[in-house]
């Protein structure tokens, strides 16, 4: 049988069904010691994952991808020329009919930095033509083929139940840093801090100060409300700020500042902002930290060369590579390179 005849077989999915190839509609979850559940939705809603997360998928996105010919030299050296056939067009522009260029990088990169690996399915016309569909990680898992050491992958199906095969060589598969589960503390710990701080504000009882008086001072209820009512409405809010406040004799303002432990936790919170920052690579002052210690005192320009070589790099070999492997039918004459 051809291969063409085995994946005829297949009832492939519609790739107008988000619901079949969108990578972020479920996500595993994983349980820590702060007694937090991380999932992937809950990691970017933490402001320093979420800074890390953009700088580096975005900034993958913008680059552009292009296809080379490797053209024998006289000398033994290869030179590169753009190639221009339909799987250059494919890797510029359009991956699939659904998305462009900058979505489907953006989309497989974000995939891999949580999870081991990001999957798009070689989905092929009548003309032969691929697209490369982005499949959700947690509905793949690899198998061996009956009677042989040959690997395959299968893809769950919406119904829940059909397993659907799909040939080893049918799918790209972008290798991952898996931080769901190799930073999942740092980002429990962030999320408790995140959470404690919002319920501290908005449970408890955190008033600017409050008035006492004199006992030997006899004021009425109703002389009282006024006296307060006319300092809510002479010195609250951001326009009143620093005005001078009159009280009557025998009554006295007292001021409260922040509590130690409400201090203590907005300290903490930028400390899990450079904590997570780590698990990606990135420079705490690329994601708005600028405490002593966190800024580096190279020039802008090595700053930036900086980025490229340790945060941006590695990414870009990944994506090279795989391609590649996966996607270029042979390595010897074609090879695939971000521009930067």
């Amino acid at each position: 049988m051809k291969l063409l005849d085995i994946q005829a077989a297949w009832s492939q999915p519609s790739i107008n069904d988000e619901g079949a190839w969108r990578t972020a509609d479920q996500g595993m979850s994983v349980s820590t010691m702060s007694g937090i559940t991380i999932t992937e939705q809950v990691a970017v809603t933490l402001s320093g994952v979420d800074a890390c997360y953009f700088l580096i998928t975005e900034s993958l996105a913008q680059l552009s991808l292009i296809l080379y010919d490797r053209i024998p030299g006289p000398d033994g050296k290869d030179t590169k020329r753009r190639s221009k056939d339909r799987l250059a067009y494919r890797l510029h522009n359009r991956p699939n009919d659904q998305q462009s260029q900058f979505q489907w990088v953006e989309e497989m990169t974000g995939c891999a930095l949580f999870r081991r690996a990001a999957y798009a399915e070689k989905v092929y016309d009548g003309t032969g033509d691929a697209q490369y569909i982005p499949r959700q990680y947690d509905r793949i898992r690899t198998e061996k083929i009956n009677g042989t050491s040959r690997l395959r992958y299968a893809y769950l199906e919406d119904d829940g139940t059909t397993w659907r095969p799909i040939l080893y060589d049918d799918m790209f598969v972008l290798p991952g840093k898996n931080l769901l589960e190799r930073a999942k503390e740092s980002f429990g710990l962030a999320r408790a801090v995140q959470t404690f701080s919002a319920r501290n504000w908005a449970n408890g009882v955190r008033p600017s100060g409050y008035l006492s008086r004199d006992p030997k001072t006899e004021y009425s209820e109703l002389g009282l409300d006024n006296l307060t009512d006319a300092i809510k409405a002479n010195h609250i809010g951001a326009y009143n700020a620093g005005g001078i406040l009159s009280v009557p004799d025998g009554v006295r303002w007292n001021q409260l500042g922040m509590s130690n432990e409400q201090a203590q936790a907005v300290a903490y919170s930028s400390w899990t902002v450079i904590d997570c920052a780590r698990h990606f690579g990135v420079p705490p002052y690329k994601v708005g930290i600028t405490d002593p210690g966190a800024m580096s005192n190279a020039s802008v320009e090595a700053q930036g060369i900086e980025l490229i070589i340790f945060t941006f790099m590695p990414w870009v070999k990944r994506w090279e590579q795989s391609i590649g492997r996966d996607i270029i039918p042979d390595d010897m004459v074609q090879f695939a390179e971000f521009l930067l």
